[in-house]
């Protein structure tokens, strides 16, 4: 299950996911559970043959969850309550082996709560932990799910290191750094990528 999962081709909202279901899907029977969030008008939507969605309706046209601020935050208990409803209901109806949770809040916590006996892995995204993890009232949420969780995998060593702040334990949490298409994605000269995209010497990138 996700907080975040690409809405129409090309959208590179939870692309990490879309791709890591799509290559399970060739050996197991996939269900994932997500905000479904809304989609802008004239794209298609993900073709979604090869898993099973179970979407769940976002209430607010802000995108996306982490940009919901203020009084906003108390409309999302509706949102919560259904996500929660929807993983039992998987769980229950599709004899799920094994959860896997991308963000540890919402997702890892909610599913931490009802997963009965399924084992639990969360991957650690990086806003759950350096962003919602700075708040004092969500610590102890994540503190909670990555207690219940079998194992945890953190995309950076420095995630891990905040995680084990909050109370994780070392041994559980492996690092995991997500991938690359290295047929897109590659190291070349600086000149040459300028040239190859088109930008000016005095054009300036941050990551």
């Amino acid at each position: 299950m996700t907080n975040s999962f690409p809405r129409y081709q090309g959208d590179h909202a939870g692309s990490v996911v879309y791709d890591l279901v799509n290559k399970l899907s060739s050996k197991y029977e996939m269900h994932v559970i997500y905000i479904d969030y809304p989609t802008p008008s004239g794209v298609t939507q993900n073709n979604a043959e090869l898993f099973n969605p179970h979407p769940v309706k976002y209430p607010y046209r802000v995108y996306p969850l982490s940009q919901v601020h203020g009084l906003m935050i108390l409309g999302l208990a509706p949102l919560f309550m259904d996500m929660y409803m929807k993983i039992r209901g998987v769980l229950g109806e599709y004899g799920i082996d094994l959860i896997h949770a991308h963000w540890a809040v919402p997702s890892g916590f909610l599913a931490s709560l009802c997963r009965g006996t399924v084992p639990l892995l969360t991957t650690l995204e990086g806003g759950d932990i350096k962003i919602y993890g700075q708040k004092w009232w969500v610590k102890p949420l994540i503190r909670h799910t990555l207690a219940k969780s079998a194992r945890t995998i953190a995309i950076s060593n420095d995630l891990k290191t905040q995680a084990v702040k909050i109370g994780a334990e070392s041994d559980k949490i492996v690092v995991i750094p997500d991938g690359v298409d290295m047929s897109e994605f590659m190291p070349m000269p600086k000149a040459a990528s300028r040239l190859k995209t088109r930008l000016p010497d005095d054009f300036l990138v941050i990551f």
